[in-house]
Parts: structure tokens; C-alpha cells; sequence
């Protein structure tokens, strides 16, 4: 049997009347929590009435993972102190929009604001450098005029009878910039309405994906301008088409290992005399067809320089490492065999064993401290004592047997019971609840339990009534407060 209390309870009454409980005393109602009172769990209060304390109707509430808004559930904020939505009436904040089922109204200042699900309407034309612009106020502002016959604002001047044309689409803003090489009118193209087909600027020609000029060479000058400093980018692939490629810089970098040259050659001949020349020295590193090799003008000089093949020279200077050099790279099996005959196990074997046959320990001088081994000098280095003797004259070992009738007793005492059974009482003592008693005499060790009172530990014993004991466990029988 489980344990078991119930408070007083109900399936009828929603809210507990206070005449049903006492101070501190619970109850609960079972019925619909949707109702005045239902789900819920109450205590009564120390004035004599009753409060609501808790109860699924609330729990029910709080079933959302936190920061996610759910239909008849508590608002509960995430980590960020964030919520994924929030509805109030017809008005819905969802993500970085706020939108609703009807007219949305903005109304800060008396209602001059209104929003439909398209367009703001009914905004006042700006006046502050911060208010926003309305579509008539753009329509009807003069951006800027240009004409042959005035010069409207600024420095700049435009010739008697010229006009000004900007080709492009709609939404094209222009805005007077004065350089330090004059003045000049920028053109930002809105490119959501349309792009220029042509664009030109003096001599420079946009078209399509070309950039040209008109007359004269194309100069792309980084800042500052006119110094030869800044660098040009160019985030892809590079290539020339002219016949003559000049660079001036005077550092070349290139992150590339291997160079090409006469790339596209179809074969050695178009690759003949390909090569590198260096401007001044009048040095050449040149290929040449005819004998399928690179061919220097100028002496070469290199800390080593390995030659596979045969070497043909007029000269060679260069520097001899010596026989060391040499003999490193030989071995005996490059030698001839003298007088001084090779190294062979066979040999020495034969050698090691026709020595070893003429010879004993008589050939051997004795040291000082690995003597030789005599019959004399073992036995002297033997002793015995007690049940144990050694003849030294004969060698000879001598047993005698004993038990400990015969060994005297020493600190570590024989066993006997008397000596376990003080040994056991000494070690005993009482423990809360229990009792040690030893009878030296009849060697009997006696343990008891005491009886537990409210001032002691002990053995206790439960009442049928109130208690279930069953294989040693407790239960308490059924506590029912009742219903009200």
C-alpha cells in the first residue's frame, strides 16, 4: 500500500467557500477551469477567507517554449528578454513589420498620419531637415537647370547657345562637384529605373563592357593623380593584346612559379631563341633549336654544378672537392685485394677458433678481484647457525626439525581465544541505540537494541491502525481530508 494524502477537494463547487477550510489548510476544484474558480488550488487565510494559490488553469498557461507566443498562454521572454510576435486588437508586430487587418493609424499628433497596406497618405510636405519628403513635394522641386544663355549657381561656365545632355532613364540626379581641375557635374543613375547605352567623358568612351578612348592613350592614374603613386586593382584575369607590353616599375612581383615563355609555340623551331636578355649587360640565356640546348654569353659561376652526360669544353674552371669528396661516394667492393686480406666471417671464424684451441685458463693471468673458482675458497665463504649447519671440511648441509614448542616466545605473542575474546570486548563499544555487554567467564559477547523514545534512537514498533509494515518498509495508511 502507497501513501496517500488528499486534501479536501471538489467536482461541483468552483470556488471554495471559506467556511470550508481553515487557516493554512488546502483544497482544490476539479471543475472546468474556464469557469469562476475551476482548476485551481486554494489555501484559507488567517482573516478566515480563502486565496488562489495555484492550479493547472495557470500551469496550463505556461506550456510554451520561452520567447515563442501561444494562443491562451502566459507571455514568457527568452534569453534576450525577446517575444517572436505580439497581437493587440486588429494590430500585429511580427520580425521588423507591423502591420494589421484594417487601416493601421499613426497617430502622434491628431491623427495627420494614416496608413493603409500600400501607402502612406495624407503626410505633410517637409519643412525640419530631417522630415521625410512626399511624392508631390519631389515632383514639383527644381533639382537643378542648366542652359547655354546662364550660369545658375557656382563657378563653372557653359558656352552661349550649348546645351547640357543627360542620357539615361528615369530617377537621374545630378549634383554640381568643383575639382581642383575645375568644375564638373556628377551623375548618379538610379539603377532601378534605367542605365546609360553610352557614356562618354572627354576622350573616355563607356560602352557596353569597353572602356575606350576617343584619341590618344588610355592612363589609369590611382591617387594622388599626376604622381605616379596609388595601385590599380584589378580583382580578375589580365590580358594584353598589343604587341609590346613595358613595365617601369622597378620591383616585379609575381606570386606564379613557373614563367612561359613562347607560349603557343607549335613545335621547337617556333620556340628558337626564346629566352631571357638583360638590357645593358648585353647577357643572354637563349634557346636554340638547332642543338636543342640554352645557351649563355656569359660566364656562369655557381657553388656546384652537377653534369649528367658528357662533358665537352674548350675550359672549365671550377674547384676540386679532393679525395674525400671522392672516396665517399666509393665503397671496398671498388678496391682490388692486396696482402691485406678483406674482412670475411669465414675468415675470422677460422681464425678466432685456431686460437682459441691453443689456449686455456693457464694463458689467462688471474686479477685482483675476479678470482678463480677453487673448492677451498667456496666452502670458506659458507656459515650456518641454529637448525641449520655447513661442514666446511666436506661441504655438507645439516637439517634439524622443530615446532614452536621449541622457539621461545618474543614480542609477537602466540594466538590463543582468551587473548581474541579481550581483544573483541576491548574493541566493542555502545552506538546510539545499541548495547555491547561481554561475559569474560562464559566468553559470551551479548548485543541489544534499546527502545526509541523521544530522547533516543532505537528499535521502534508501528501500529496496524496508521501504519503498513511489509518486508521491512513502511507505509502510512491513507490520509483523506475530505470533500467540501
Amino acid at each position: 500500500m502507497t501513501l496517500k494524502i488528499q486534501l479536501k477537494h471538489s467536482t461541483t463547487t468552483a470556488v471554495v467557500p471559506a467556511a470550508a477550510v481553515t487557516t493554512a489548510e488546502l483544497a482544490y476544484s476539479f471543475v472546468t477551469g474556464d469557469s469562476d474558480g475551476g482548476d485551481r488550488l486554494f489555501i484559507g487565510n488567517a482573516s478566515g477567507g480563502v486565496d488562489t494559490i495555484g492550479g493547472k488553469y495557470y500551469t496550463d498557461m505556461m506550456d510554451q517554449p520561452k520567447g515563442s507566443v501561444v494562443p491562451s498562454s502566459t507571455i514568457i521572454t527568452d534569453a534576450n528578454n525577446k517575444i517572436d510576435q505580439l497581437k493587440v486588437d486588429e494590430l500585429t508586430i511580427d520580425l521588423n513589420k507591423i502591420s494589421a487587418t484594417g487601416n493601421l493609424i499613426l497617430d502622434p499628433l491628431l491623427g495627420h498620419v494614416s496608413v493603409n497596406s500600400h501607402k502612406i497618405q495624407n503626410v505633410l510636405d517637409p519643412v525640419s531637415a530631417q522630415d521625410a519628403a512626399t511624392k508631390n513635394y519631389i515632383d514639383t522641386k527644381v533639382i537643378a537647370t542648366a542652359s547655354g544663355d546662364a550660369n545658375p549657381s557656382g563657378t563653372g561656365q557653359i558656352v552661349t547657345g550649348e546645351n547640357i545632355f543627360i542620357k539615361g532613364g528615369w530617377g537621374v540626379n545630378t549634383t554640381r562637384v568643383d575639382l581642383a581641375g575645375g568644375p564638373q557635374i556628377s551623375i548618379d543613375l538610379d539603377s532601378a529605373q534605367g542605365t546609360f547605352q553610352v557614356l562618354s567623358v572627354d576622350n573616355i568612351k563607356l560602352d557596353g563592357n569597353t572602356v575606350g578612348t576617343t584619341s590618344g592613350d588610355l592612363t589609369l592614374d590611382p591617387a594622388a593623380i599626376g604622381d605616379n603613386t596609388g595601385t590599380v586593382i584589378i580583382a580578375g584575369n589580365l590580358q594584353v593584346d598589343g604587341t609590346t607590353t613595358t613595365l617601369n616599375s622597378t620591383t616585379l612581383t609575381i606570386d606564379d612559379k613557373n614563367i612561359v615563355l613562347a607560349s603557343g609555340a607549335a613545335n621547337p623551331a617556333a620556340a628558337d631563341g626564346a629566352g631571357i636578355t638583360i638590357d645593358g649587360a648585353n647577357a643572354t640565356m637563349l634557346y636554340a633549336q638547332s642543338t636543342d640546348t640554352f645557351n649563355f654569353n656569359k660566364k656562369i659561376i655557381a657553388p656546384n654544378i652537377q653534369i649528367n652526360g658528357t662533358l665537352t669544353s674548350t675550359s672549365l674552371a671550377g674547384k676540386y672537392l679532393g679525395f674525400d669528396s671522392d672516396f665517399a661516394a666509393k665503397s671496398t667492393s671498388n678496391l682490388t685485394e692486396g696482402t691485406n686480406l678483406y674482412y670475411t666471417s669465414t675468415r675470422a671464424d677460422s681464425a678466432f677458433d685456431a686460437s682459441f684451441a691453443a689456449a686455456s685458463t693457464d694463458s689467462l693471468s688471474e686479477g685482483s678481484t675476479n678470482l678463480y673458482y677453487t673448492d677451498t675458497r667456496a666452502r670458506a665463504s659458507v656459515s650456518g647457525s641454529g637448525s641449520i649447519s655447513y661442514n666446511s671440511s666436506t661441504g655438507v648441509f645439516s637439517y634439524t626439525q622443530g615446532n614452536t614448542d621449541t622457539v621461545a616466545e618474543g614480542s609477537n605473542l602466540y594466538f590463543t581465544n582468551e587473548r581474541v575474546d579481550d581483544r573483541v570486548a576491548a574493541l566493542l563499544s555502545a552506538a546510539e541505540g545499541l548495547d555491547a555487554a561481554y561475559d569474560d567467564a562464559s566468553g559470551v559477547l551479548t548485543l541489544s537494541a534499546e527502545i526509541a523514545t523521544q530522547t533516543n534512537k532505537g528499535v521502534a514498533a508501528f501500529d496496524s491502525v496508521d501504519f503498513v509494515v511489509t518486508s521491512g518498509q513502511v507505509e502510512i495508511r491513507t490520509i483523506d481530508c475530505g470533500t467540501y
